[in-house]
Formats: structure tokens, sequence, C-alpha cells
């Protein structure tokens, strides 16, 4: 059996969670506003989920770094010629 998504509603707010084939928690969505958003959101992550890709923190944290800036070479400027 794959995993399944869970939706409940409280006091008119919905929230989900992805349940493994162990009926373990192993994702949980943010609270909505309607029904409709929440499914919109477990269609994200369906649709999504298939190519993510696994990083480490440290990786995360590198490519949040803006690239650091090489200067600039210099050259030497041109003597201008002389008039005569």
């Amino acid at each position: 059996m794959p995993a399944k998504y869970v939706l409940t509603e409280k006091n008119g707010r919905y929230h989900w969670n992805l349940l493994a084939t162990n009926g373990r928690v192993i994702a949980s969505s943010e609270v909505y506003n309607s029904k409709a958003a929440a499914m919109t959101g477990v269609r994200s992550v369906q649709k999504n989920g298939a190519t993510d890709i696994v990083v480490t923190a440290d990786e995360l944290e590198a490519s949040r770094q803006p690239a650091k800036k090489t200067a600039a070479k210099k050259t030497p400027a041109k003597k201008a010629a002389a008039k005569g």
C-alpha cells in the first residue's frame, strides 16, 4: 500500500499529514483556510516530490550565501600622445 494523505478539518481550517505505509507521519502541512487550498498543497507535494533532491544543511546554507565578487583587473592607463 502506498503512502497516503490524511486531510483533517477543525473549526473550518484544514491540515494534512502524509502517512508512510507503516502509519507514521512523514510530512505535515501548514493550516489552510479552505479545503481547496489544502488539496492544492497536497497536489503540489505529489507533483514536486517526485523530482526532489536531497542536500545537507551545509549545502543549503552555502547556496544561500551571495557569490563572492572578484575584483576587476585594472589595466594600465595609456599615456596621452604628446602634442607637438
